[in-house]
């Protein structure tokens, strides 16, 4: 007999917070709208304070919501920002072992169309951009640093992804070049630290030979 896999069970904070968040998204509130104020709350959902509250900070913590405390404080709709889902993508793939080969096999298929749909809509300031960030990757002076080249390279193609008129394609070209940019620094950091240790492991040695 096949013992039975127990289903998680989801904490009651989190199930409010996702009956919040469904009348948002249902009544169409726009950011700025003022949520109910704690009674209205507690009446509709039926829980505790404490409850409540833990279910309206993940939506803060989500950035769905914004919380003022105080006097004609409350809750009300937030315009949730690229930055802060970035951020929870990222949270994603963090412990996943994305490899830069992963994410080039993805920007191969998305960059030919951001640059078909840039096409007909970039103008002079863009222009300019793009070859300034050209002129900054020929430069000599990257010899020797890959890591500021690549970062170079990625501002080209930020200022493809913000003359794009179509915000989804602008979105995940921007998330791709948000994974590359925190993977080369690490790479980054990870050789810095090791030349590091081996600098200090040369002083040692200079200052207490080893014989």
């Amino acid at each position: 007999m096949t013992a039975k896999v127990p289903k998680s069970i989801r904490k009651r904070s989190d199930l409010v917070a996702d009956q919040i968040k469904e009348a948002i998204i249902s009544k169409k509130l726009p950011p700025g709208e003022r949520l109910s104020d704690e009674k209205d709350f507690l009446k509709t959902y039926r829980v505790s304070k404490g409850t409540m509250r833990e279910a309206l900070k993940s939506l803060e913590v989500q950035g769905l919501v914004n919380i003022k405390t105080g006097p004609g404080g409350g809750a009300s709709v937030a315009r949730v920002s690229a930055e802060k889902t970035n951020e929870l993508l990222w949270n994603y793939f963090f412990s996943r072992n994305v490899s830069l080969e992963d994410i080039y096999a993805v920007r191969k298929l998305v960059e030919p169309e951001l640059a078909a749909s840039v096409a007909e809509h970039i103008d002079g300031e863009d222009l300019q951009l793009l070859e300034q960030s050209v002129g900054h990757c020929s430069l000599q002076g990257f010899e020797g640093n890959d890591r500021a080249q690549r970062i170079q390279e990625l501002d080209f193609h930020l200022v493809m992804a913000d003359a794009c008129p179509n915000p989804v394609l602008a979105f995940f070209s921007k998330f791709i070049l948000s994974l590359l940019a925190r993977i080369i620094f690490n790479i980054f950091l990870i050789n810095l630290s090791r030349f590091i240790s081996h600098y200090h492991s040369r002083g040692i040695k200079t200052i207490y030979p080893i014989n």
